[in-house]
């Protein structure tokens, strides 16, 4: 690695550092929750870490009459803002959905926006709401196009 990638690297690490500790935001969170698509009412599962304050990876499963939808992936830009009492936030990112059932499979890959609000209970905990679009490339009939409401609990792990 040359100088000029450590630099840089080091310089984004700092950044990220610092800007957590100037708005009271953790390095690494966990959020766990529930899942629901009006869209034909499935409920599901997901959970999600954060770390830093831009990146994220996450896990969703949702499954219906002998249907069932997995989204693994992660949210390459997440925008925070540090409010005291709310805090808002919109994440934009993608990954892989595998729909199956009735004897077909499919994984495509995907993109997702969410937009919600993290309402701190104390300093390591709080409640978690937001409401997700989620759009797989392809045309076939098990492509996915669906609003998704998730909320449940988020831990900041204090680091």
């Amino acid at each position: 690695m040359n100088r000029k990638r450590v630099f840089f690297l080091v310089l984004l690490l700092s950044g990220i550092l610092l800007s957590t500790n100037a708005y009271g935001l953790s390095l690494a969170s966990v959020q766990a929750g529930a899942g629901f698509i009006p869209d034909g009412k499935i409920f599901g599962a997901m959970v999600k870490a954060s770390l830093g304050p831009f990146f994220s990876t996450y896990a969703e499963f949702f499954k219906k009459e002998g249907i069932t939808t997995t989204n693994v992936g992660g949210n390459f830009f997440s925008l925070k803002l540090p409010t005291p009492k709310l805090k808002p936030y919109i994440d934009f990112g993608g990954g892989l959905n595998r729909s199956s059932g009735n004897g077909a499979s499919k994984t495509r890959l995907m993109a997702s926006v969410a937009a919600g609000a993290e309402i701190p209970m104390g300093e390591k905990s709080g409640i978690f709401g937001h409401v997700k679009y989620i759009y797989t490339f392809g045309s076939d009939l098990m492509a996915v196009r669906d609003v998704v409401i998730q909320a449940g609990l988020s831990f900041n792990l204090g680091i």
